[in-house]
């Protein structure tokens, strides 16, 4: 039965994945794109993500842990582009957060997801 629950849940995001990306970035828009680079097939990804400030760069929340696809995949290049308001920024040097009082000094709508992770991605000092 788990399998079952797992493609289900595989294929929804995919389609919502999908009708996100339409408005995700865009100047009004919550969500963000985050564009990596697959990790074995080079292929060019983007996901939709919400993000938040944090320092000099921004901060991903991990609901699923970081064994996701994108993550691994930012984490194995070092680096990603984040679509945000119609402009992209090109983050780099990722960090696994699992620090509490990090995360504590997150906005508000983070504390509400409870997270135990995220990911730190800083501003690329080279733009």
């Amino acid at each position: 039965m788990v399998p079952v629950a797992k493609s289900l849940r595989s294929v929804l995001l995919k389609r919502s994945n999908a009708m996100i990306l339409f408005v995700a970035g865009k100047r009004f828009s919550p969500w963000v794109t985050l564009e990596h680079t697959g990790r074995r097939s080079g292929r060019v990804y983007r996901t939709p993500l919400v993000t938040f400030p944090f320092g000099d760069g921004f901060v991903f929340m991990l609901p699923y842990g970081p064994g996701v696809d994108w993550c691994r995949n930012v984490m194995a290049s070092g680096r990603a582009v984040l679509i945000r308001k119609g402009e992209s920024l090109v983050l780099e040097k990722p960090q696994i957060i699992v620090d509490a009082t990090v995360l504590a000094a997150l906005p508000a709508p983070v504390r509400f997801m409870t997270p135990e992770q995220g990911i730190w991605l800083h501003r690329s000092s080279s733009t």
